[in-house]
């Protein structure tokens, strides 16, 4: 009897062993596809509680759900679109999400379940994360959800919202939006034209929001529209923007109050284009366009650089208003120079004119005006009666 016990007490000696070399092995396959983002949402605990609370999702694992949530909330609505020189369409929120706005709109991607909007963490900063929507005389944008589902909501009516193009830069965006009984027919009439560029893939990811053409929304409005300097906040370690306001993991929100983000308009003018073009649709395996109007993040130049610099390079971008704005500094001496090479037809016609003496009248602006004026202009000092009477005075 001794001799048969001995095998079966050491099997079950052996158990926790298989047990714990089981785990070991099977553990990897087990853990959750977003254990990283489990540890972004230590990062932005302190931050998020006060304002919602955190939950375990069986799919996205841990998620935040928005507490002041009301039937008709939708990310990307309480607040404003300004477009920046160097990322494109930026994300401003409200007063009253901003003390969370800065996470959730920039960092993250957004789902819409049976417990209603739930914001699931991420590392990679954005001015915004939306997929954008033209066609009909409407706009709509939609929160970017994972890429895993992003074919599955693309035509999903609970996720878009739509404005007439004229508001779409309205400081009350809010009180501009289509109302939901009319998202699926405004489905229907537009068609997906962007969404938000990932333009760097190693190491840190830069994300760009080209969205729709701003001189497009130019054009609808009516007047040309103002470009925007942001100094956003970003958590510690995640994006490279110089001069942001970097925020630590678990760092009290009284902290954050002593520095606010900066968003002010910039001297940069984006002119109305002259014709628009239809929608063109984007592929469903399209990552994104950078338009004819490309971020500065996005053509390899460092957002946030030098003044010196600032003032250099938007010129080139910028339309013609710009170009009638710069002229004005240069000295007294130059300004019969400068303006002819840099300003706008119909200011060609009239600076030479105001600048130079009568007697070169006939000559300097017959080398730079507008064919209609070679034309004129030198006609009258050729006529006879003019060579006749001219140097009769002089010679008196």
């Amino acid at each position: 009897m001794p001799t048969s016990r001995q095998p079966r007490c050491s099997h079950i000696r052996l158990l926790p062993q298989i047990g714990a070399l089981l785990f070991l092995l099977l553990a990897p396959l087990a853990a959750p596809a977003n254990a990283q983002d489990v540890s972004v949402s230590i990062d932005f605990r302190t931050t998020l509680e006060p304002h919602g609370r955190w939950s375990h999702h069986d799919r996205w694992g841990e998620v935040w759900i928005p507490a002041h949530e009301q039937e008709e909330w939708a990310p990307y609505t309480r607040g404003r679109w300004v477009y920046t020189d160097d990322w494109g369409w930026y994300w401003v929120s409200a007063e009253e999400e901003a003390d969370w706005g800065w996470v959730t709109f920039h960092y993250g991607r957004w789902v819409y379940d049976d417990e209603g909007w739930i914001w699931i963490p991420g590392r990679e900063w954005a001015p915004a994360w939306v997929t954008w929507r033209r066609g009909g005389d409407r706009i709509g944008w939609a929160p970017q959800p994972p890429d895993e589902i992003y074919i599955e909501i693309r035509d999903n009516p609970r996720y878009w919202v739509f404005v007439e193009p004229r508001d779409f830069v309205s400081v009350t965006l809010w009180t501009e939006v289509e109302p939901a009984w009319r998202h699926t027919e405004l489905l229907q009439q537009t068609v997906i034209v962007n969404r938000t560029v990932i333009v760097r893939e190693r190491g840190s990811i830069i994300a760009v929001n080209p969205g729709i053409e701003p001189a497009i929304i130019a054009r609808e409005v009516g007047e040309p529209i103002r470009t925007y300097e942001v100094r956003p906040r970003v958590l510690a370690g995640t994006a490279e923007i110089k001069d942001a306001i970097e925020v630590r993991p678990g760092e009290a929100p009284g902290e954050l109050k002593k520095q606010e983000p900066v968003v002010r308009e910039t001297r940069n003018l984006i002119e109305p284009a002259k014709t628009e073009q239809p929608p063109q649709a984007l592929a469903p395996d399209e990552k994104g366009r950078l338009g004819e109007r490309p971020p500065r993040a996005a053509e390899g130049v460092a957002p946030g650089e030098e003044s010196e610099k600032k003032a250099e390079e938007p010129s080139k971008a910028e339309g013609p208003g710009k170009k009638a704005e710069e002229p004005t500094k240069p000295e007294p001496s130059k300004k019969a120079e400068e303006p002819s090479k840099r300003e706008e037809p119909g200011k060609k016609a009239e600076e030479p004119i105001r600048a130079d003496q009568p007697g070169k009248k006939a000559e300097e602006p017959s080398k730079r005006e507008e064919p209609g004026k070679k034309a004129e202009e030198p006609s009258r000092a050729e006529q006879p009666g003019k060579k006749a009477e001219e140097p009769s005075k002089r010679e008196e």
